[in-house]
């Protein structure tokens, strides 16, 4: 089904919204109906399923201890070694293009573990 709005019609849709989102009221109501939304079991669940399909394992190898550990995904593993997120992901990105892989805070390898 295609929806084909004209521009005087998008221009009624946006003046609509404009004046309920000016109403206090309205806006207090909506705000309660996200907040139980948002707080459900349901949502909670589709939000971890969501997690876990996008996140990856990620193995953080200790040069200076020799010492491997597995972390359950990029924001785990960052928050233990001390560093950013994206340190990490540019780390495996490094690893995907050259096959070399780079030192993080010159201590640290990092390999992505497939998820089962």
């Amino acid at each position: 089904m295609e929806i084909n709005n004209s521009p005087e019609q998008t221009l009624l849709k946006i003046e609509r919204l404009k004046i309920l989102n000016s109403n206090p009221e309205q806006q207090a109501k909506r705000l309660e109906q996200l907040k139980i939304y948002t707080s459900s079991p349901e949502h909670k669940e589709h939000l971890r399923k969501l997690q876990v399909r996008r996140s990856f394992k990620v193995e953080i190898f200790d040069t200076e201890n020799n010492e491997t550990t597995v972390y359950s995904s990029v924001r785990v593993a960052a928050k233990e070694i001390g560093c950013a997120p994206q340190t990490i992901h540019n780390a495996i990105k490094t690893l995907e293009e050259k096959g070399v892989p780079g030192l993080i805070k010159k201590r640290y390898t990092v390999k992505i573990i497939a998820n089962d």
